[in-house]
């Protein structure tokens, strides 16, 4: 992100690590809120059955290694906010 492209990049790349960050924390409430919603209706309804298969498993993991991948990533760019970040 050193070198900056006022053709390629109008408004300067370092507007897209914020855009990211924000599009990904805006995905994370949506989700919680979901799990949320879906958890309080099974318990009035008292319809708890949790089923963890082999699709939640890889799913958990997944999101796991994507963020490790990520702060593995961001430590190595070393700008200011990718190390608050991780």
């Amino acid at each position: 992100m050193k070198c900056h492209d006022p053709y390629e990049y109008p408004h300067g790349r370092s507007h897209l690590e914020p855009l990211s960050v924000i599009l990904t924390s805006v995905l994370m409430a949506v989700s919680a809120a979901l799990i949320i919603g879906h958890s309080a209706e099974d318990i009035l309804n008292d319809t708890i059955s949790p089923v963890v298969g082999w699709e939640t498993v890889a799913l958990m993991g997944s999101a796991v290694l994507i963020k490790a991948v990520l702060a593995i990533v961001y430590m190595r760019v070393g700008t200011v906010n990718t190390v608050k970040l991780s």
